[in-house]
């Protein structure tokens, strides 16, 4: 009997512990399902994902300490949609993902593919409104990049910590 209560603590200690992340408790199971069906090259983020002292801060600034997933009305559909930042399964790379609300499913957006860094990288929402690109752009604008940004909706942005982000603003295409 001993042996069988040592066995059951073993298989039953490690969902316990994965339910215990901050990230996972923010991105609902019909998500999860459907990221790991649509990236198999990548996983759900978790909060040891990121720096300790990146953590401590978010966590010290009333944040979450989950640095990998984020929230917010992208669409304007009034439901809320993830931004995400799935951790390669190989390497230490991560994609960035926004999933907007569709009924009873997610309409996937890639908007960058990281080959290494992901314990630097933030995910982020920011209110409706204008910005303006900030530091030397001494180049020509890369595709779909503009000088000011006006966003009728919540604004995704991600980045690495201690650095600039990229905003996004959904415009139907």
């Amino acid at each position: 009997m001993r042996t069988l209560s040592t066995v059951l603590f073993i298989l039953i200690a490690p969902i316990a512990s994965a339910a215990e992340d901050t990230c996972l408790r923010l991105i609902p199971l019909a998500l999860h399902t459907q990221l790991e069906a649509k990236f198999p090259d990548y996983r759900l983020p978790h909060e040891k994902d990121n720096l300790a002292e990146d953590i401590k801060y978010a966590k010290d600034h009333s944040q979450s300490g989950c640095l990998g997933v984020a929230t917010g009305d992208f669409d304007g559909d009034g439901s809320p949609d993830f931004l995400i930042g799935l951790t390669a399964k190989s390497g230490t790379g991560a994609l960035i993902v926004v999933a907007l609300t569709r009924s009873k499913s997610w309409e996937f957006h890639k908007l960058d593919e990281w080959p290494e860094g992901r314990v630097r990288l933030y995910v982020a929402v920011e209110p409706a409104g204008s910005y303006d690109m900030v530091g030397d752009n001494d180049g020509p604008l890369e595709k779909g990049e503009v000088e000011k940004l006006v966003c009728p909706h919540a604004v995704a942005v991600f980045g690495a910590t201690e650095s600039s982000g990229v905003a996004y603003c959904y415009t139907n295409s």
